[in-house]
């Protein structure tokens, strides 16, 4: 008989699945109107550094569900949070920098 997933495993599901895959996605996608008009709205501007917390917000709850459910499929311990979110908003601000300063002189 096949067992069903509890609500909880669906949605942790979906936390890691942004954090891991949608959020950096949606960086990249954003930095391109960053790159192209780099003296624009502000809320492009808005909406990456959003982009950039959300995804923050979301591992960190994520790996708070893992400590909190034992039996949960990961197999090995997880690691700290630390590393991830320096790399993120580093990887994050250099991206931002990039298309800010660097988008006008490549696309020209």
């Amino acid at each position: 008989m096949e067992q069903l997933a509890p609500e909880g495993a669906r949605s942790g599901c979906l936390l890691r699945a942004f954090w891991l895959f949608a959020g950096p996605a949606l960086l990249i996608v954003l930095a391109v109107p960053l790159a192209g008009h780099p003296g624009g709205a502000i809320g492009i501007h808005l909406l990456y550094f959003g982009t950039l917390a959300a995804c923050a917000i979301a591992r960190v709850l994520d790996r708070a569900a893992d400590a909190v459910d034992p039996g949960s499929p990961t197999t090995a311990p997880p690691p700290g949070k630390r590393p991830y979110l320096i790399g993120l908003f580093a990887a994050g601000t250099a991206l931002w920098a990039a298309a800010r300063w660097l988008g006008p002189e490549i696309l020209g």
